[in-house]
């Protein structure tokens, strides 16, 4: 996704091994998006936890719960008496509303999961982007070339005139 390329000292030239991590990209967008998930499963928890013991609580008196399964922006929320029974159907909504966040969390946890790169290959490092100054990056955009090694490789550089690249290809003989 879009965002922050973090520091990475990777530059032309380098070798790097399969698995090992690149670099990552700090989407902000998807940080927030978290950690108002995170929120809203702990808001929604906290209410449920509350209520099973407002519910069992000695007597037989009313609850008083709030309306909503989610934190208004800040906003104090609206509360209401209800009997028991409304109450434990209340539960329910707040549990399906929890649920959805734990799915939710995971969810974007994996799609942040997702901004790590890392090396598919033993190779070699044909250019990286620069990530000086906090580079921002949009999706899918180029952030490094890698050319898989082998040990009978050989990488040769060659100036060649501008009229002859089209007629290059990979394993071309020396004599085409």
């Amino acid at each position: 996704g879009p965002g922050i390329l973090a520091e990475h000292d990777l530059q032309a030239g380098d070798k790097v091994t399969r698995d090992q991590k690149l670099t990552e990209v700090n989407n902000s967008d998807l940080q927030t998006q978290l950690i108002l998930a995170k929120a809203s499963y702990t808001y929604n928890q906290q209410l449920i936890e509350n209520m099973r013991e407002a519910i069992e609580a000695p007597g037989d008196s009313n609850v008083t719960m709030p309306e909503s399964t989610s934190p208004s922006g800040g906003e104090p929320s609206s509360y209401e008496s209800v009997s028991p029974e409304v109450a434990r159907a209340r539960i329910e909504q707040f549990e399906t509303a929890r649920d959805f966040e734990s799915s939710r969390i995971d969810a974007l946890e994996a799609r942040v999961a997702a901004n790590t790169i890392y090396s598919p290959c033993d190779c070699q490092v044909a250019w990286a982007l620069s990530s000086a100054g906090g580079t921002w990056i949009n999706e899918s955009e180029r952030i490094m070339t890698l050319l898989r090694t082998g040990p009978n490789d050989v990488m040769a550089e060659a100036l060649v005139h501008m009229s002859d690249i089209a007629r290059i290809e990979p394993h071309q003989d020396r004599n085409q």
